[in-house]
């Protein structure tokens, strides 16, 4: 009887050690190559063109702020209480307008490069997968994220490069 258990438990990890070893481990960075498609290049023209277009706006509204209080400022002592709680509202509003083009404009911009990337990382996603299939790997790790403590994989950077024809 202690025979056959010894026999059970040796088979039993033998069997798990057979399983580990045919288990491949791979790593790359994603960031990197997401950096690398050619498409990204595009995309960045489009949310540094988006921002600009913003950004000049936001310049005009400020401008336009300024010019309001230093004429408030200027014409304060003649003008009537009336025409003055009117002129302090009027800056007020436009300053409250101001704050909420540049919380809209941080949020379009945001919206923007999320709208422009999914599709490069679904085919860099892709591409991984792609790659994970064809060469066996059980798991393939990113490297850009900063939780992986050992890379004793395979790096499968320059496969998924190839994959991607980059």
């Amino acid at each position: 009887m202690k025979q056959l258990l010894f026999v059970a438990v040796l088979l039993c990890g033998s069997i798990t050690a057979i399983q580990a070893q045919d288990q491949k481990l791979g790593h790359t960075n994603i960031q990197e190559l997401l950096m690398l498609l050619p498409e990204r290049a595009d995309a960045e023209k489009k949310i540094q063109n988006l921002a600009q277009t913003l950004e000049k706006r936001l310049k005009a509204m400020t401008s336009e702020y300024q010019q309001k209080v230093q004429a408030y400022q200027n014409d304060q002592g003649e003008m009537s209480a009336t025409i003055r709680e009117s002129e302090a509202r009027s800056i007020m509003e436009l300053e409250q307008r101001i704050n909420e083009f540049q919380q809209n404009a941080q949020n379009e911009i945001q919206q923007k490069e999320n709208e422009l990337l999914e599709p490069m990382i679904n085919r860099l996603t892709k591409a991984i997968e792609q790659v994970g299939k064809e060469h066996n790997f059980m798991y393939i790790l990113d490297t850009s994220s900063g939780t992986v403590l050992y890379k004793g994989g395979e790096d499968v950077t320059p496969l998924v490069k190839a994959h991607l024809e980059i």
